[in-house]
């Protein structure tokens, strides 16, 4: 059963990227609040900073959700982090190792399961797109030191349909009051050393210490003072 607060849901045999089709919805006026737009065979799809994402035909869920924008909608990538490292241990048993790697990916023993994207189009609309390597049994020469699928980690196929209604339904309940404190439990990078990378290289090393009210990753550095950090890639060093 899709949850109830869907208004439209849109199902594509194929789709270069989830988040670029329900964007362009957005933005005709095609799609309103709430519409979802979900494939098990996107070709194109993308992460943060543009870097691709690779999915493999059938195995994998793409879902992408028109949001309305509201307070605290800085923290939305780690919470959806948090939605979906609690879906899967919905469906999939709660002994799983899922952590989340500030500031937007879901990690399974170490490696990426899960990546997220949020995109806000115009005033009104935020873009959440959800990408969860599921049932796929290998990847690319490049990934497959770097990225996991629940297969491989427990030997078992899953229902892409059962874990993707899961993930919506717990995206549309909403924040509660200790999202922040469930960001801080499953977030991987809390108590050690990092180095913060930005485009034109290293922008910050030191000790992560918490996660800001508002998504920032708050990092302890080496003459005492506390930053805070708002994107680049992080590293454990």
């Amino acid at each position: 059963m899709t949850p109830k607060k869907i208004k439209r849901l849109i199902v594509l045999e194929q789709a270069q990227s989830t988040n670029t089709v329900l964007k362009e919805m957005c933005r005709r006026g095609y799609a309103g609040f709430n519409t979802i737009v979900y494939t098990e065979n996107q070709i194109s799809g993308y992460g943060r900073r543009g870097k691709f994402w690779h999915s493999e035909a059938g195995k994998n869920i793409s879902v992408s959700l028109s949001l309305q924008g509201f307070d605290g909608d800085e923290l939305l990538s780690l919470a959806a982090g948090v939605f979906a490292v609690e879906a899967v241990k919905a469906v999939c048993g709660e002994g799983l190792p899922l952590s989340i790697k500030w500031p937007n990916d879901v990690l399974l023993g170490g490696k990426k399961l899960c990546g997220i994207s949020c995109e806000k189009i115009g005033g009104d609309f935020i873009v959440l797109g959800i990408g969860v390597n599921v049932n796929n049994e290998g990847f690319p020469k490049g990934l497959e030191d770097t990225a996991t699928s629940l297969y491989l980690q427990t030997g078992k196929n899953w229902d892409l349909v059962a874990l993707r209604d899961e993930i919506v339904a717990r995206v549309f309940a909403g924040f509660s009051i200790d999202i922040l404190d469930k960001v801080r439990q499953y977030c991987v990078n809390i108590g050690q050393n990092v180095r913060i990378i930005g485009e034109k290289g290293v922008i910050a090393e030191g000790k992560a210490v918490d996660i800001a009210v508002d998504g920032g990753i708050v990092v302890l550095l080496s003459d005492g003072t506390k930053k805070n950090y708002y994107s680049g890639e992080i590293s454990l060093r």
